[in-house]
C-alpha cells in the first residue's frame, strides 16, 4: 500500500502563488500564455508558454521554497518527473492546430519570503 500526502489548502495556495509569480517573471522575459494546469490521468503542465522569438512551446514545471533548499527542489525533476511531463507534453501537442519550430521542458524555481528570485532552467529534460 502507498500512502500519499495530500496538499492541504495553504499548499495549494503557495502552489497558485508560485505559479502566478512564475507566470509574470516569464511574461516578463517575452513569453506568451498558451495554457495554465493542462491537466490528464497521467499528470499535469503548470504552465504551457510561447516563445515567439525562438517559435517555441514551452512545458514549465514550477517549483517554489526556500533558496536554502533549491537543490533538494532540483531533485524532484528528476527523470521520472520528465517523462510524466513529455507524456503528458505529447497529448497537448497531438490536439494542437499548429506546429512549432521546438518544444522543450523548462524549470523555474521560485523563492518564497520577503526577497522574491526567480531560477529559470532550461531543457531541463536534457539535465534529468
Amino acid at each position: 500500500m502507498i500512502l500519499m500526502r495530500l496538499p492541504t489548502e495553504s499548499t495549494r495556495n503557495k502552489g497558485a502563488a508560485a505559479e502566478n509569480a512564475a507566470l509574470h517573471f516569464l511574461e516578463k522575459q517575452g513569453y506568451q500564455l498558451n495554457c495554465r494546469n493542462f491537466r490528464i490521468k497521467e499528470g499535469e503542465i503548470d504552465l504551457i508558454m510561447v516563445h515567439p522569438e525562438e517559435d517555441c512551446l514551452v512545458f514549465i514545471e514550477v517549483k517554489s521554497g526556500n533558496m536554502a533548499f533549491f537543490p533538494g527542489y532540483l531533485e524532484g525533476i528528476n527523470r521520472r518527473k520528465c517523462a510524466k511531463i513529455a507524456k503528458v507534453a505529447s497529448v497537448f501537442i497531438e490536439n494542437l492546430d499548429r506546429e512549432y519550430a521546438a518544444y522543450r521542458i523548462d524549470a523555474v524555481f521560485v523563492e518564497r519570503g520577503t526577497k522574491q528570485e526567480f531560477h529559470h532552467l532550461k531543457n531541463v529534460y536534457c539535465m534529468a
